[in-house]
């Protein structure tokens, strides 16, 4: 069937508008231009890198009280489930911050941060940590249904795995796929928020439709690493030091992560102006 294309610039985005003559009729299908992987993979170490004069200025004490929180979590969190409480709060709001800093600054320049700009906290943060504790709530929801009601439903209890110390994982990782999957399609609400940006949930769906895939790879399954290193390499009776080192680690490799969020989001909606 014969197809004529034209591509379209509307509302920051590039679309191809694809026409076929079908039984009398024009029928119209509109494609989201696709996020390049390589290029994107590529520039959130390249350009975390270039700007790394303004960066390591202002997220230095971010960074280094997201270490010692996370190391204090691993060594001394299940003594007390209050203490844990409180240093996973703390990391939740030192991170957005952190988060915020970094896709202002890949998104809208160096000049869009400061030296002092890790001690501010506005209503652009409080939308985005509220942003954040929505996508938490999913995740938790999630677990709910796939290791809670799923097993009553389907009367999956009489099995053996059930009973056995895979029981956990055996549910855990479907339910964080299919949360990725909706993370995916709705994360780009993070950095969009980061410049002001406001957005909903329907908005993200429809924009990241078409590029559902490129972003589970970019924005789901590569930055997962970060997360689960220290399991892999770390546990409470680990030495001080080498906790600090892969925490360090882990800091690090987040200005990567945000930074693809960030580029992906720049992909979907082109330019991002202040």
């Amino acid at each position: 069937m014969p197809f004529a294309g034209i591509l379209i610039q509307s509302d920051n985005s590039t679309y191809m508008i694809k026409t076929s003559a079908g039984r009398g009729r024009n029928q119209v299908r509109v494609a989201a231009k696709p996020i390049p992987l390589i290029n994107t993979i590529k520039n959130a170490f390249l350009i975390p890198w270039q700007r790394r004069k303004v960066l390591v200025p202002v997220l230095v004490i971010p960074a280094i009280v997201l270490v010692a929180l996370r190391t204090l979590e691993l060594r001394y969190g299940e003594k007390s489930f209050l203490f844990l409480f409180l240093l996973i709060g703390l990391d939740l709001l030192v991170l957005t911050v952190f988060a915020v800093i970094c896709h202002r600054l890949i998104l809208l320049g160096p000049k869009s941060v400061g030296r002092s700009s890790w001690r501010s906290w506005t209503m652009r943060e409080t939308r985005f940590l509220g942003w954040s504790l929505l996508f938490c709530f999913f995740l938790m929801i999630s677990a709910l249904v796939f290791s809670g009601l799923l097993p009553i439903l389907f009367n999956l209890n009489y099995l053996e795995i059930m009973k056995s110390k895979f029981f956990p994982d055996a549910f855990f990782y479907p339910t964080y796929l299919a949360w990725l999957y909706f993370f995916c399609r709705w994360g780009i609400l993070l950095p969009a928020t980061a410049v002001n940006k406001k957005y909903d949930l329907r908005w993200a769906w429809r924009k990241s439709k078409g590029n559902e895939w490129r972003l589970f790879i970019l924005v789901g399954l590569l930055p997962q690493a970060i997360y689960f290193l220290p399991g892999h390499f770390l546990d409470k009776e680990s030495p001080i030091l080498l906790i600090v080192l892969i925490m360090l680690l882990t800091v690090t490799l987040a200005v990567v992560e945000i930074s693809t969020l960030s580029l992906s989001y720049k992909a979907l909606i082109g330019k991002t102006r202040r």
